[in-house]
């Protein structure tokens, strides 16, 4: 059995390959595209009620993001996120690889590792966060090595179809393989859920840039599955989330706006049920073609007598509370490889308090 170590370094292995085979890639294949992405940075909070303050320097991820255009239909796409983490040190995680099949704007068909068509938000930004407006990914959308409550990528088979109409209809319908353990941690052993899990999203945008969407999961663990925590469920239940996103992220005009939320709700068989909600709000402004004022909001509430949740995330050895954060902030693009940010921000957290801080980032891509 090949150890984690061993998978780390195979996969260091290949992707230093990759970049050393890049320029002979674009030779041969000119849609084919190779970057990079990191968003180094700076926070600083204090909380009064709890006597503590915590300046912090966050190194970030690097991302390595590849697409390719093979033939006229069919496209294929890859995303490798490697990080650090405070309990289990280095890792890479494969956050996306997958080969899309268009036949028309009506039909097209994806297989492999994507993000779950969950919202706008979700879909739109990987984790380079050079093309993300704010600094921090919503806590409701993080994965669960950051943090995060719900399943955000999965792996199966997805048809969709796009700008359908005059009224610019869309769709998805994920079949996939549901909730199961590490959720795509490369080197460490990866248990399929034992019922696969179905996603749908409708959709329209009526005018370019103007989506409104409404998505749905479910997905069935009968006793003796998996969490994506590596516990076993108290019991047999369904997961079942929904969501509504409405969004406008033109490039051309100058508001902008995402509003998305999400109820993700664990339907036991004898337990009581157990509801998580959360919302995301952002609004910004472009004064100029480089500078943009913003804010940013996200509530969450999380359900503290749910059994299914561990009282501290196994990989970021943090307690699981509920939160609400509110941002002011200021986004500067020196160009479309390099953007600057900073906010301020007020974190509500239960058990703990109101914090007050500031954060900066350094979004580049190469």
């Amino acid at each position: 059995m090949k150890t984690k170590s061993t998978l780390t370094w195979r996969c260091a292995q290949w992707l230093v390959c990759v970049t050393l085979l890049s320029p002979t890639l674009a030779i041969a294949q000119s849609a084919t595209s190779l970057r990079f992405y990191a968003h180094p940075g700076f926070e600083y909070y204090s909380n009064r009620s709890q006597n503590a303050s915590s300046p912090y320097f966050r190194g970030g991820p690097l991302v390595f993001f590849v697409t390719s255009q093979i033939s006229d239909r069919v496209s294929v796409a890859g995303e490798m996120n490697m990080h650090y983490m405070a309990t289990t040190g280095a890792e890479v995680e494969l956050e996306r690889m997958y080969l899309r099949y268009d036949w028309r704007n009506a039909l097209h068909v994806t297989v492999g590792r994507m993000y779950s068509p969950i919202g706008f938000w979700n879909v739109n930004y990987n984790f380079g966060l050079v093309l993300q407006p704010n600094i921090s990914r919503p806590r409701i959308l993080n994965p669960t090595h950051d943090g995060g409550f719900i399943l955000t990528r999965e792996t199966g088979v997805q048809i969709g179809g796009d700008n359908i109409g005059k009224a610019g209809f869309f769709y998805r319908l994920l079949v996939a393989n549901g909730i199961g353990k590490n959720g795509g941690l490369l080197g460490t052993p990866y248990l399929l859920g034992p019922k696969v899990s179905l996603t749908g999203q409708l959709g329209l945008e009526p005018v370019e840039g103007l989506r409104f969407s409404v998505s749905a999961v479910t997905n069935s663990l009968p006793d003796g599955s998996l969490t994506q925590f590596e516990a076993p469920v108290p019991e047999a239940l369904t997961s079942r989330m929904v969501s509504a996103s409405v969004s406008h992220m033109a490039i051309d005009k100058k508001l902008e706006f995402i509003g998305e939320y999400y109820v993700n709700t664990h339907d036991y068989v004898t337990l009581p049920d157990q509801t998580l909600n959360g919302a995301i709000l952002y609004l910004g402004y472009k004064a100029t073609t480089k500078v943009v004022p913003y804010f940013f909001a996200e509530l969450l509430s999380f359900p503290a007598g749910d059994p299914y949740y561990p009282t501290v995330n196994p990989y970021t050895n943090q307690p699981y509370v509920g939160a609400n954060e509110y941002n002011l902030g200021l986004r500067y693009r020196v160009n479309a490889n390099l953007v600057l940010k900073g906010e301020a921000a007020l974190l509500d957290q239960e058990q703990f308090g109101t914090s007050y801080g500031f954060k900066t980032q350094v979004a580049f891509g190469f």
